[in-house]
């Protein structure tokens, strides 16, 4: 569970025993920032390696191309 309004999250864990229940709640406040920042920072990364991709394309004055030339096999 990762709650926004107190910028928290924890796991919890519930497991049946005997008669009764036994709970575990783990703090994952860390885990859930670092994974926040690691994906804004992907973001960022895939922005500006876009941006540099189009100025180099916009800034090409002439285009190329590739030939593949396939030949059949000689008939028998």
């Amino acid at each position: 569970m990762y709650t926004n309004n107190l910028k928290a999250g924890f796991q919890q864990s519930v497991v049946k025993l005997n008669d009764g229940v036994v709970t575990t709640t783990t703090d994952i406040t860390g885990r859930k920032t670092a994974g926040q920042q690691l994906l804004r920072a992907k973001e960022e990364l895939a922005r500006r390696a876009t941006k540099k991709y189009l100025e180099l394309l916009e800034s090409i004055e002439q285009g190329f191309c590739t030939i593949s030339v396939k030949y059949r096999p000689a008939a028998k």
